[in-house]
């Protein structure tokens, strides 16, 4: 019964979409398996499927909100960019506070920051005037992101391997990425008083690859670290307030 129950909450992970569709099959489901797994496999039974379980939350969850961000219509997407970054923001932050001293700590906080942020992105990309180089910075800007984060959470499970693959493979297009953004985001004049931020944010991302050891992160590492968390704090209050701009055909472009 407590493992239903549970379940149940877990469920909450994904979409309200989904989970209106799919929630009750899907407990259904996870009600008679883990019956036919405690009768044969005893405890070690129900361990295995709620190991199970927690692996096939992380991907589908994960890939279901992504679904709905690139499905979501522009104004909601503008509507919730400024918060979804305020939230990843924070999340950077308590990454650095909590988990310097714990690779895997510190990735299950900044995999999901970098989610959260990569939505930040999108609400980003609606605000800025047309430019041939928007689609290509922004792009690499997001696809960075969603690499690195991936790697961060494959990390933070335990698949350094593949985490640390994804993460390298990431980073780098997350860099330039991030700093053709900021150069267009100037240039633009685009989020008013918050317009330094996406360079910053840029800046701040080469400082981390700068800094560190093999060791782990140093302090300095560490302060770079926050100080990426405060860019997409500004950024999302940035965002946040001109989320009732009307876009023209300009913007949307």
């Amino acid at each position: 019964k407590l493992s239903n129950q549970i379940y149940n909450l877990l469920l909450y992970a994904y979409p309200a979409r989904f989970r209106r569709e799919y929630g009750p099959h899907m407990a259904q489901v996870f009600r008679d398996s883990l019956r036919q797994r405690l009768r044969r496999g005893g405890v070690m039974g129900v361990i295995g499927i709620w190991l199970l379980t927690f692996s096939d939350l992380l991907q589908t969850a994960l890939a279901e909100h992504i679904w709905e961000v690139f499905h979501m219509p522009l104004a909601k997407l503008t509507r919730w960019s400024g918060p979804a970054a305020v939230l990843g923001g924070a999340l950077w932050i308590s990454a650095w506070f909590g988990g310097a001293d714990d690779i895997r700590v510190l990735f299950s906080f900044v995999g999901p920051a970098l989610l959260l942020t990569s939505l930040g992105l999108a609400g980003l990309y609606r605000q800025l005037p047309a430019h041939e180089g928007k689609p290509l910075f922004l792009g690499m800007a997001l696809a960075g992101q969603l690499l690195f984060g991936a790697g961060a959470l494959a990390i933070a499970i335990g698949d350094a391997d593949w985490g640390w693959l994804l993460a390298m493979i990431g980073f780098l297009p997350m860099i330039i990425g991030s700093l053709g953004v900021g150069v267009l985001t100037l240039s633009a004049r685009t989020l008013g008083w918050w317009r330094f931020s996406p360079i910053a944010l840029g800046a701040c991302y080469v400082g981390i690859a700068f800094t560190g050891s093999d060791a782990g992160p140093d302090r300095l590492q560490m302060i770079v670290g926050i100080l990426v968390g405060v860019c997409w704090l500004l950024l999302g209050f940035g965002l946040w307030g001109g989320r009732d701009d009307t876009a023209g055909p300009a913007k949307v472009a």
